[in-house]
C-alpha cells in the first residue's frame, strides 16, 4: 500500500522543481519521476495480486 501511495505522490513532487530559465527554456528535472511512478504503480499492483493469491491459496 505504501509503495502505491509513493508511486502516486512521486510525480507531483517532481513537478515542484520545474523552472523556466532566462532564455525562456522550460527545465523539468522531475520529468522522469512520472515514468518511475508508473513503474512503481505497476510493480505494486503485481505485488498486491501475488500476495492476494498466496493468502487465498493458504486459506484453501
Amino acid at each position: 500500500m505504501a509503495l502505491a501511495l509513493f508511486a502516486v505522490i512521486l510525480p507531483f513532487i517532481g513537478t515542484f522543481f520545474t523552472y523556466v530559465d532566462q532564455q525562456g527554456i522550460v527545465h523539468e528535472p522531475g520529468f522522469y519521476t512520472i515514468i518511475i511512478g508508473e513503474i512503481l504503480l505497476l510493480f505494486s499492483g503485481i505485488w498486491f495480486v501475488r500476495v492476494y493469491l498466496a493468502k487465498r491459496k493458504r486459506k484453501n
